[in-house]
């Protein structure tokens, strides 16, 4: 299995404004030994090191089988890091068996999960300068996106608040940029360089937020890229310098974890969203996006939970859908594809309103889109650079900064009412993504304000997940246990609807429904794989009143070497004869 990081071009130097004719994908490619039916190739790991989870922070010392050996704990305690040079458990070498060696890590640790320390890299692929390369002012064309998204006249209402942070997940920030210096998220608790934890947190110095690529507490970029992201999400407005960021008036912490080639590894990854966790228990009053520029095919389960443990802290998690050009309904994309109810996963779109040409879609696994064509922002050259970049990692962070605008507006929201509004008031641009929509920053502000939209006369369809207590969750695919709510605009007529499930668009009708709403619940074995969409249609004209499409996706067997294949014509019928027949009515 493989992982990939997004990103950007390398070369436009800005003093005069001008266009490389390369943007790189900031390629990630992350293997991690869990998939069935991929070997990992020896290259894409640290050699013989694996990255450990445990259910309670690991205070004892490694046992004798294991004493010796190189090891770091992570702060919290509830990851570690250990280097095995030898021989280890089944038969082979450390690089020969991933699951082998971890199963004997986990046995002689205590450790719930193990993954092998996965290295990221990137990697660059052309892209098209579409621009004239002197724009006459820093707002064209390179901030055509911030007009496109009507962020200036989102502002009428809103300009962000310092108690909202968006953390910047990459290769560092230019903390000194003259466009982002003001904006900086600092630590109150901490005093800069007198080498002492003043705070206790466990981070000596952590004033501009952590290093965890050089283990050191100076995040400044030593590459661009995330430097460039958090321009898009903050930049300062009405300095008369640059450009301005989406939310030109929050915070912006620097969480490098990426070296200045771009490269990185896994532990490196969960030590900066475990930083991340300790600092929003320490200011609970504020909140908290992540912006992740980055990404791949691998899957990891310590990662998934570790997204996943961000939602626990009220974290939201912004995620950039991939450049592979590819849908992610038949790949997924990690982090974006992981399956938390904190996370958007961002498409980004071109200056015609389409998806642009290297982006990733997905009905079932995409939410929103946003600009990420030859994007403007600031950069590492010096305190006064700039420069034009492409990809999702350019479309992520116009969603984040949203974000940060909306929560700015009222912090006693959940991070589960800011993904809501951003996924219910974009444009309608018929994208091939869940919404089909482009974000509207202008339309989003006035639904968190109280304004509004207007309500269109059609019905209303949801589809979720129930966990494991049976609550519901919000799911762009389903895997276990889903609900269908159908709710009947009160404009509409008084007649009968009719429900209906398609499984890779073989259609079965499932129920009538006189009422104004009906609620029913179904069930998704593991051997099911393909595009299930429901259906509400008008029984005299036929006409569709709402539809809902979401991915069928079951979790494979760690035992399994094989990939659930696509269901063909006919067994699809089946399964959708089957499911429609399962389905039962919830009476609440």
């Amino acid at each position: 299995m493989m992982f990939w990081f997004f990103q950007f071009p390398l070369e436009v130097s800005v003093r005069r404004i001008h266009f490389s004719k390369f943007t790189s994908l900031l390629l990630l490619v992350l293997s991690a030994f869990i998939m069935p039916g991929v070997s990992l190739a020896e290259s894409d790991v640290v050699p013989g090191e694996y990255v450990l989870e445990y259910t309670t922070p690991r205070i004892m010392a490694l046992n004798s089988e294991l004493a010796g050996l190189a090891s770091s704990t992570s702060r919290s305690g509830r990851y570690e890091t250990i280097k095995v040079p030898t021989v280890m458990g089944l038969n082979g070498e450390v690089e020969a068996d991933h699951d082998a060696n971890c199963a004997y890590l986990k046995a002689q640790t205590g450790a719930s999960d193990c993954n092998p320390n996965i290295r990221f890299s990137i990697d660059a692929v052309p892209n098209d300068p579409m621009y004239d390369p002197e724009p006459t002012d820093s707002y064209s064309p390179g901030l055509w996106g911030l007009r496109w998204i009507k962020g200036a006249t989102a502002w009428d209402t809103g300009v962000g608040v310092r108690d909202v942070v968006v953390a910047v997940l990459d290769t560092g920030v230019k903390y000194t940029h003259n466009d982002l210096a003001a904006n900086m998220w600092t630590n109150p608790g901490e005093i800069p360089g007198n080498g002492i934890d003043d705070d206790a947190n466990g981070y000596i110095d952590d004033y501009y937020g952590y290093d965890f690529a050089n283990e050191d507490s100076d995040p400044n970029d030593d590459n661009g890229h995330g430097t460039h992201v958090a321009g898009t999400i903050g930049a300062v407005r009405n300095n008369s310098i640059g450009i301005a960021g989406v939310a030109p008036e929050i915070e912006i912490m620097g969480l490098k974890f990426l070296f200045a080639s771009g490269g990185g590894t896994l532990s490196d990854a969960i030590a900066a969203m475990d930083y991340l966790r300790v600092v929003a228990a320490q200011y609970p009053l504020k909140k908290f996006i992540v912006n992740a520029s980055f990404g791949g095919t691998g899957y990891s389960s310590i990662f998934e939970k570790a997204v996943q443990a961000t939602a626990t802290s009220g974290i939201l998690f912004v995620a950039a859908a991939g450049n592979r050009g590819v849908s992610n309904d038949i790949m997924p994309h990690y982090p974006s594809s992981f399956d938390s109810d904190n996370v958007i996963s961002v498409a980004a779109s071109d200056l015609n309103g389409e998806l642009a040409y290297f982006s990733n879609y997905g009905t079932g696994s995409v939410h929103i889109a946003a600009p990420g064509l030859q994007i403007l922002s600031t950069y590492i050259g010096s305190d006064n650079d700039y420069k034009f970049l492409s990809g999702t990692s350019m479309a992520a962070p116009h969603v984040a900064g949203l974000a940060a605008l909306l929560w700015s507006q009222n912090l006693s929201y959940g991070y589960d009412s800011i993904r809501s509004v951003i996924l219910g008031s974009g444009d309608n641009a018929a994208l091939a993504i869940e919404t089909g929509a482009i974000i509207n920053a202008q339309t989003a502000m006035a639904v968190i304000s109280g304004g509004g939209i207007p309500v269109p006369d059609g019905d209303a369809l949801a589809v979720y997940k129930a966990n494991k207590r049976g609550d519901l969750q919000a799911a762009s695919k389903i895997a276990s246990g889903y609900v269908i709510d159908y709710t009947r605009n009160a404009n509409n007529s008084g007649e009968a609807t009719e429900l209906y499930l398609e499984v890779n668009g073989e259609s079965c009708k499932f129920a009538d429904v006189a009422g104004l709403s009906a609620r029913y619940r179904g069930k998704i074995t593991r051997k099911h794989r393909g595009v299930m969409k429901i259906v509400a249609k008008s029984p005299s004209s036929g006409t569709v009143k709402a539809e809902k499409q979401t991915q069928l996706r079951p979790k494979r067997s760690k035992r399994s070497k094989k990939r659930t294949k696509r269901l063909s014509s006919r067994a699809s019928r089946s399964l959708c004869g089957k499911l429609a027949s399962k389905l039962r009515l919830v009476v609440e």
